[in-house]
């Protein structure tokens, strides 16, 4: 098949524009609400969006392709997975991306940290997978249970002794972290959790299904399930002394990896990668399931739709044109959702200039506080962690779909009762008062 269009820089601008209609499918409606998908998609443009700015104000074809690979081959290579989606989405729309870039080189699973000690990465969870950690006796930290699409997904976060000796004194437990694609059944004493008295842990595994019993009569059930050991002491257990040995001397986890692209493109593109990041983290912050925000993500979306064929189409003409286009981009999204993602943008600059193009009024419309008729999307309930930084609050977070309060066919909001701020916060068109 003949690829007609082989520009790096031009593949560059259809990932953001893929990018932003992706996140507004996601968010399109609460019923089918996914805020980790929304999370992925944005983490991208976290290392991408400053390299896009540089790529478009280069002052030839040949240094935005330059600067277009280098932006590439760095954001693809932060996490597994990316590349593949880029090189659909690319060849999707007629570019060669995957001839455009390198290899996919075999990062061979486990990889050292800066200090050279072997780390753990995510595996099925298996008996095996768990044998040196002694789970006759565990303190539950979360329990999070989640309609993504039409599966019911979950995540049970765990502290647990050591079977091995860590070979210095450890300031903590282990942290386990299970995480099933699919929950099958789910029983919970909510009493035995919150105190993390004599909670039993077991794992029985089969080829389809995971079961973790909790406590006499309580247990989760699920498919897809998948172990992260959350550790300092790791690469001193048996499992990590066998994956030191495989490894081999990797001296680092960046060695021989793309380096960063450099940013040289001047105060017009110091203004667009800093409108294109801020606006992306504001939709990554959503990620946290007491910080998801669906008003945000609705409001800026619009933004940036077609913000990629913009810096296509303006690469080349001048700085002029290049100037004017975060101007047009914010009068494009809801008023009071940009003026707020400006408000704290210390990545644009200046940001005077853009907000005084925003038509007056910072409250979004406001929403029902939700009644009849709402659907359970997720429940989440985790202890206070003191080893996080900053330290985590013990918090019990609700997210409900909600219909229309006028009955008609538009999306459904999403509102989030979060415990430990003792209010609703609407993530629909607008915000309900605290009840």
């Amino acid at each position: 098949m003949t690829r007609p269009r082989g520009s790096a820089f031009r593949a560059y601008c259809h990932l953001l524009d893929r990018t932003v209609e992706q996140i507004a499918e996601a968010a399109r409606d609460a019923r089918s609400y996914d805020r980790e998908r929304i999370g992925d998609l944005a983490d991208f443009w976290n290392n991408a969006s400053f390299a896009l700015a540089t790529a478009a104000t280069a002052r030839t074809r040949l240094t935005r392709e330059f600067h277009a690979r280098a932006g590439l081959r760095w954001g693809l290579h932060l996490r597994p997975g990316r590349r593949a989606w880029a090189v659909e989405e690319a060849a999707a729309a007629g570019f060669d991306l995957d001839g455009l870039l390198p290899p996919e080189e075999d990062r061979g699973g486990h990889w050292r940290d800066f200090a050279g000690r072997v780390q753990p990465v995510p595996v099925p969870a298996t008996p095996a997978a768990v044998a040196d950690y002694d789970l006759s006796v565990c303190t539950v930290e979360q329990l999070r249970l989640e309609r993504v699409g039409t599966r019911l997904g979950g995540v049970l976060r765990l502290t647990a002794r050591r079977r091995f000796d860590p070979g210095e004194p450890a300031a903590e437990e282990a942290r386990l972290v299970l995480s099933f694609d699919e929950v099958t059944a789910a029983a919970v004493d909510s009493r035995a959790a919150v105190f993390g008295a004599g909670i039993k842990v077991g794992l029985g595994a089969d080829r389809d299904l995971v079961e973790v019993g909790l406590g006499a009569a309580g247990a989760i059930t699920g498919r897809g399930a998948e172990l992260w050991i959350d550790d300092g002491r790791w690469h001193r257990s048996p499992a990590g002394r066998a994956a030191d040995a495989a490894l081999g001397q990797v001296p680092h986890e960046r060695d021989g990896a793309p380096r960063h692209p450099s940013a040289l493109q001047g105060p017009v593109g110091r203004q667009i990668g800093g409108l294109l990041y801020q606006t992306m983290l504001v939709l990554r912050r959503g990620r946290s399931a007491h910080c998801v925000d669906r008003a945000e993500v609705v409001g800026l979306a619009p933004m940036l739709a077609g913000a990629g064929s913009d810096l296509s189409a303006a690469a080349g003409r001048g700085r002029a044109a290049l100037a004017a286009l975060p101007g047009q981009w914010v009068r494009r999204g809801d008023p009071a959702a940009v003026r707020r993602m400006l408000a704290d943008a210390y990545a644009i600059g200046d940001t005077a200039p853009l907000r005084a193009l925003l038509p007056p009024g910072d409250a979004l419309p406001p929403v029902p506080v939700p009644g009849g008729g709402v659907r359970l999307r997720l429940v989440s309930w985790s202890t206070a962690g003191m080893r996080d930084f900053p330290p985590r609050p013990a918090r019990a977070v609700v997210h409900l779909a909600c219909p229309p309060a006028d009955g008609s066919g538009a999306p459904w909001g999403l509102a989030v009762d979060d415990a430990e701020e003792s209010a609703i916060s609407s993530c629909g068109p607008g915000r309900s008062p605290p009840t």
